[in-house]
């Protein structure tokens, strides 16, 4: 059995459950110029080598085009935060909305994708927000 490490050792099997039921706990929004996309934030084996990786959900809308099933979402979370301010004057990042963590929940092929195309490039995935210890 294939185990990867998130802080402590675990199967992909309990993480992918965990991603599930927990999603507020490894994406996060990330917002740059006006514009938020979700993201998953991934390290090397030594923990370090931070890197943020834009995570879209795609679906096929009547016309054919291809839509991300968040936007509608992270369109809302802008609104919802302008004025405020983090790090820098137009760029932030925060946790994710009830409806994103619903809407992840639902989508399990998402996860599915995820684990395997991250895995396979050598990355652990990290808690957001990282812990402090």
């Amino acid at each position: 059995m294939k185990s990867i490490k998130i802080g402590l050792e675990c199967t992909i099997k309990k993480l992918r459950s965990d991603m599930l039921s927990n999603p507020g706990r490894y994406f996060f929004i990330l917002t740059l110029d006006g514009k938020a996309t979700l993201c998953i934030r991934t390290c090397n084996n030594l923990g370090s080598d931070l890197k943020e990786h834009e995570v879209q959900g795609l679906q096929v809308d009547p016309d054919g085009t291809l839509i991300s099933v968040f936007q509608n979402h992270l369109d809302r979370a802008v609104e919802e935060k302008k004025g405020r301010k983090a790090g820098c004057s137009d760029c932030w990042d925060h946790s994710i909305t009830p409806s994103i963590e619903e809407t992840i929940s639902s989508l399990p092929s998402f996860i599915d994708y995820l684990l395997i195309y991250l895995t396979s490039h050598g990355r652990h995935i990290v808690f957001y927000p990282p812990l402090v210890v």
